[in-house]
């Protein structure tokens, strides 16, 4: 779908996989124009919001958490059974 950012994702896509310096100045580009123009962030694809996720992302270097899944069962039966006992009081 085209929108008036098609042609700063592409470049945003191009400068992530050449490490590429202008990449702050696109970033800063696509706020603004998002800025003055909300409803195009409806047209946006998840590439293309993941494209800026990943850019802001390299920019700050800021790693997201991943989610981290207990296996142990022991201890989610006693947080379950510690819950229970606080819902009864």
């Amino acid at each position: 779908m085209s929108h008036p950012l098609s042609m700063q994702f592409a470049s945003l896509q191009e400068a992530l996989l050449t490490n590429n310096p202008s990449m702050p100045n696109l970033l800063r580009e696509i706020h603004t124009q998002l800025k003055k123009d909300p409803d195009v962030v409806t047209l946006l694809s998840e590439e293309e919001i993941s494209q800026v996720v990943r850019g802001l992302s390299h920019l700050t270097a800021v790693k997201f958490a991943e989610s981290v899944t207990s296996t142990n069962k022991k201890a989610s039966i006693t947080k379950s059974l510690k819950s229970a006992n606080m819902d009864l009081l």
